[in-house]
């Protein structure tokens, strides 16, 4: 059966249940009409069926995993429940819990739109102008933004800042200015309760919070990336290893924007330098199939990496490629391999960018200085552990799963990508993306 139409048919049960209950309170709380309380709740199905529409057509991968339905359940039926028991309780912003947790753990496009529609069932039954309307979602779909920030005591604390302050300049203007009115109890509760809500995000178990961001992100890039076997990954290299000898045939270097002198590093076309026709390249694959056919699976898994992260990926595809390019000169042995690979590089007037990734690669040399570089270490980190232990029969291989954890730590512990660049949500999406896409290996 379709998952689009099971989906369709859980969130339609799960949240005609919770905003149906959520009227049958307010009835009973709400010093309103009937009319008057049936108006919102209709308008809400209808904002409902487009939020579905757009959740079905863009998130529908995360939302078929249980743990991200589930929690988009929850955070609904929290929002809708409190709002229903704001005239007997003030739990004043407290009914944005529901869609911050949403934004901050599965993604904040989910979260914002459920702001909106949840903001605007808040204003409808409370009465309030469209002046409170603005306020309460900009309040919400700031912290459904910066939630997922929220992952030191240090961004907890640059974060919570923030919300607050965007709080009390929210306020300030509402009150004309009038800075008494700003402290008042019943103005600074609300600004309160928005840094608490951060502070709840930062207290959120750390292997909850992680199991789901990696469902969520597997999930979206789950149509490319999930159940690849080892025959399949090197299929693939040989797949773009054909597409690279195309891209040498129609790239002109001439027309490249690059100086014959030197180079821009700011205009610099990595692409010109990753065709299969590339006289480095050239030579290693003719001198040295295997150790080119390492480096074209590298390159392949170090350029999904680097989209994965939203950052180079020609750099990072280039940097697989010529990582070893020094063993032309050093052959198999292991030598002084990365001079010479810099220095081969330097005579093939490589870009900078590049040679820095020969160079840091293995960390012996230097230490990564770029996102990239970091990506093309790992991911010959574990690609080399997991051959190694391929081809030591005698020795009993760890699940592959265990190799990239351990990689992942050791790198960090040792300090080796503390000049990358890289955020500890950079990090963790890295470490899920080789979850997802290296074969699993022994149990």
């Amino acid at each position: 059966m379709d998952k689009r139409h099971d989906f369709s048919r859980l969130f339609w049960l799960i949240f005609v249940i919770a905003t149906v209950a959520s009227a049958v309170i307010g009835k009973y709380t709400l010093e309103i009409s009937n009319i008057e309380l049936i108006k919102p709740y209709v308008i809400v199905f209808l904002f409902l069926a487009l939020v579905e529409t757009t959740l079905k057509g863009r998130f529908h991968e995360i939302l078929e995993e249980k743990a991200s339905f589930l929690l988009l359940a929850f955070g609904y039926t929290l929002a809708v429940i409190l709002i229903s028991l704001f005239p007997v309780i003030p739990v004043y912003v407290l009914w944005m819990v529901g869609p911050v947790l949403i934004g901050s753990l599965l993604h904040p496009i989910i979260g914002i739109c459920f702001q909106l529609v949840l903001t605007f069932l808040f204003c409808m039954l409370n009465g309030h102008n469209l002046e409170f309307f603005i306020y309460y979602f900009l309040i919400g779909g700031t912290m459904c933004f910066l939630g997922k920030y929220v992952v030191s005591l240090m961004s907890l604390i640059y974060i919570g800042i923030t919300t607050m302050s965007i709080h009390v300049i929210l306020i300030f203007l509402m009150k004309n200015l009038a800075l008494e009115e700003v402290l008042k109890p019943e103005s600074l509760f609300p600004v309160l309760i928005s840094g608490g809500m951060m502070f709840i995000l930062y207290l959120l178990p750390k292997t909850w919070k992680d199991q789901v961001a990696h469902q969520a992100d597997s999930s979206l890039n789950s149509s490319a990336n999930r159940n690849w076997s080892a025959d399949h990954v090197y299929k693939m290299a040989e797949n773009m290893e054909n597409a690279t000898l195309l891209v040498a045939e129609t790239d002109q270097p001439n027309d490249s924007g690059v100086d014959a002198e030197g180079f821009k590093e700011t205009e610099v076309d990595y692409d010109i330098y990753v065709g299969g026709e590339a006289p480095l390249l050239k030579r290693l694959k003719e001198e040295m199939p295997a150790v080119y056919r390492h480096s074209l699976l590298i390159s392949l898994l170090s350029e999904k990496a680097a989209h994965f992260i939203e950052c180079n990926g020609t750099l990072a595809k280039a940097g697989g490629l010529y990582h070893e390019i020094g063993k032309l000169s050093h052959g198999t042995s292991s030598g002084n391999y990365i001079e010479q690979g810099v220095l081969l590089g330097q005579e093939a007037k490589l870009p900078e960018a590049i040679l820095d990734i020969i160079r840091e690669h293995s960390g012996k040399q230097g230490v990564p200085t770029s996102k990239e570089a970091a990506i093309v270490m790992l991911t010959d980190n574990i690609i080399a552990t997991i051959k190694y232990f391929e081809k030591e029969s005698d020795k009993k291989a760890p699940n592959h799963d265990k190799i990239i954890e351990n990689i992942f730590d050791v790198r960090l512990g040792q300090g080796v990508l503390d000049e990358t660049g890289l955020t500890l949500n950079e990090y963790k999406r890295l470490k899920s993306f080789y979850h997802e896409n290296i074969p699993k290996g022994n149990k």
